[in-house]
C-alpha cells in the first residue's frame, strides 16, 4: 500500500469514521504505553 492510496482511503472517509479512527489511534498508544511503563516499571522495581 503507498501513501498515495492510504491518503485517498482516508480522505474518502466521512467525518465520523475519521474521529472514531483517531479515537481508536490514541487509545491504542495509551494502552500501549501503559503496559510498556508496567514494564519497565517492573524491571526497574526488581
Amino acid at each position: 500500500m503507498t501513501k498515495q492510496s492510504l491518503g485517498q482511503k482516508l480522505s474518502s472517509l466521512k467525518v465520523g469514521q475519521k474521529i472514531g479512527l483517531g479515537y481508536a489511534l490514541a487509545l491504542s498508544i495509551a494502552v500501549s504505553g501503559t503496559i510498556a511503563g508496567f514494564g519497565f516499571g517492573n524491571h526497574y522495581q526488581q
